[in-house]
């Protein structure tokens, strides 16, 4: 699990699936709907009722919520990471290799959270040129729209590209 997707591998087979970091409250999954998870055929009905279950019911080290939504199943090698951003960084890679999410890791829950929002205040206080966000991220009380967008527009030496 990563701080803006989780994969489920099998068989040689992966899907990704975005999570919207939420400011306060559980975490968004971004779940393909039925149509669309019927639509892309590489995962079987009973393994999307597995994901979920493992979803809901592992002690990850974060709070979430599934949401089905109208978004494609995302089937690739690696997920996908909007050039530019957090994600492609040497102390995110260096961060996730922690696994801070995993119900093994030392910090509890909210510790875990703090350490990823200490790194995004980083990042966008110090960010220069164009920072591209998808309108799916701007949830209400979406990390990205209650505590990064704030930050990224105080930077002036950042210009907010939104798509």
């Amino acid at each position: 699990m990563n701080w803006k997707y989780i994969t489920y591998v099998n068989h040689g087979n992966s899907i990704h699936f975005s999570i919207v970091p939420m400011y306060n409250g559980p975490d968004i999954v971004l779940f393909p709907n039925m149509e669309n998870w019927e639509k892309d055929g590489a995962f079987s009905l009973g393994e999307r009722e597995e994901i979920i279950f493992l979803l809901e019911h592992l002690n990850w080290k974060r709070n979430l919520k599934i949401v089905e939504a109208n978004v494609p199943a995302q089937k690739s090698e690696k997920a996908f990471v909007q050039k530019g951003s957090l994600e492609t960084t040497n102390a995110y890679a260096a961060l996730a290799r922690k696994n801070l999410f995993d119900f093994d890791s030392k910090l509890d829950t909210e510790q875990v959270k703090d350490v990823y929002l200490a790194l995004e205040k980083r990042f966008a206080e110090n960010v220069r040129g164009t920072v591209t966000i998808s309108q799916y991220d701007l949830f209400e009380n979406s990390v990205m729209k209650e505590f990064i967008m704030p930050i990224l527009q105080k930077n002036k030496d950042a210009a907010v590209h939104i798509i």
